[in-house]
């Protein structure tokens, strides 16, 4: 399969959002509350970032890849989330422009990250 490392980065995307929302879950006070917080602007960065870093050498160099296809786990989380009842739909509606938002700022540090550090070449054989 020509894209399979750009469904692997999708897949660890999708999965890390999940583990991310039931951590939050196990504990609404104290330690946990922070991490509600992080987990509302960090995880959909991290998300565009882990998609990105997944894609070919030809996509990576494309802002429009680095914008957009983080959006791909995004929806998905999302609509996981509405699906199993791990938020109200409301609360999705809500959080959807942010977590795009969040997610097209990861995607879009970590093409300049691969950019800066390495050269396409060097990662041409990912």
């Amino acid at each position: 399969m020509k894209n399979k490392s750009l469904l692997i980065g999708i897949l660890l995307g999708i999965i890390y959002s999940l583990i991310g929302i039931l951590l939050v879950d196990l504990e609404k006070e104290g330690f946990l509350r922070t991490l509600e917080l992080a987990y509302i602007f960090l995880v959909p960065a991290v998300i565009g970032g882990i998609t990105v870093f997944f894609g070919n050498v030809n996509q990576i160099k494309l802002y429009s890849f680095r914008i957009m296809m983080p959006w791909i786990p995004i929806a998905a989380f999302l609509l996981t989330s509405v699906i199993i009842y791990l938020d109200p739909s409301i609360c999705v509606g809500i959080l959807t422009p942010l977590f795009l938002m969040s997610a097209s700022l990861g995607g879009l540090l970590t093409g300049f990250i691969i950019d800066i550090f390495f050269k396409y070449k060097k990662i041409s054989s990912l």
